[in-house]
């Protein structure tokens, strides 16, 4: 079988193509994804093609994943009503769950509250081991 030949206007493309991709490949070596769109004006998924069809990453961004790091997301008044509301549940004999389900929070900022506003309320895993310990200390007393 002979090699195929390929027009001129083919070869025109393929080497418009292969500049381009080196061109890319050398932007990506101190730019980030979103720096080389600036700059080039295309689109990231056109980037990602070439980054895999050229065998090259670009350089990660330093703030990706940071958007929300460091700040406070939660209103420090809400806060401290709710965990009024927790330690007057806690103190009436309410379990973790049943917080939970009467105040409409997540599982998750129920914990964060207990740690924030450091609330001692174990979960009933806790409160059963205290109570072997006690029954342990009570019977080696007696």
């Amino acid at each position: 079988m002979a090699p195929v030949e390929i027009s001129e206007a083919a070869g025109k493309q393929m080497s418009a193509r292969q500049q381009r991709l080196d061109e890319i490949r050398e932007l990506a070596k101190t730019m980030t994804y979103k720096e080389v769109m600036a700059h080039t004006g295309l689109s990231q998924s056109a980037l990602v093609r070439a980054a895999s069809r050229g065998n090259f990453k670009f350089k990660r961004d330093p703030n990706y994943g940071m958007s929300n790091y460091g700040k406070k997301l939660s209103d420090p008044v809400e806060d401290r009503e709710k965990a009024e509301r927790i330690i007057a549940y806690r103190n009436v004999g309410m379990t973790r769950a049943d917080v939970v389900r009467a105040l409409e929070i997540s599982y998750k900022q129920l914990g964060r509250l207990i740690w924030e506003f450091d609330i001692d309320f174990p979960t009933t895993a806790e409160k059963r081991l205290l109570q072997r310990h006690r029954k342990v200390a009570i019977t080696e007393t007696v």
